[in-house]
């Protein structure tokens, strides 16, 4: 489309991207948290309790994750030089690999 004035910008589609990566988080949280509600329903005694269980475990949930990925893009952020973050990001990628193979070898 087209304005009257002079300056070019592009739009963005952050919005859209934002409510994918919700929608997308919200799936996976649920279906990593499934089992561990399931079996703590099991010990409550009304649908009140059950309720708000499920809200705190939730939030606490919500609460957990925001601080670690703070505390994660916070140490990322500090390390200015590219030679840090690229061998953070190696380190990053064999501990995730070692771990997921030894988790799938011990299935």
């Amino acid at each position: 489309h087209t304005h009257s004035h002079d300056h070019h910008h592009h739009h963005s589609k952050d919005g859209v991207d934002t409510i994918k990566s919700l929608i997308v988080g919200t799936i996976q949280g649920l279906a990593g948290s499934a089992a561990l509600v399931i079996l703590a329903m099991t010990t409550v005694n009304n649908t009140f309790q059950g309720l708000l269980f499920i809200l705190i475990f939730g939030a606490g949930t919500i609460v957990a994750m925001f601080l670690y990925t703070y505390m994660v893009s916070y140490s990322i952020n500090l390390s200015n030089t590219n030679n840090l973050q690229l061998k953070l990001n190696i380190l990053v990628g064999v501990l995730s690999t070692t771990f997921g193979t030894y988790y799938l070898i011990s299935l």
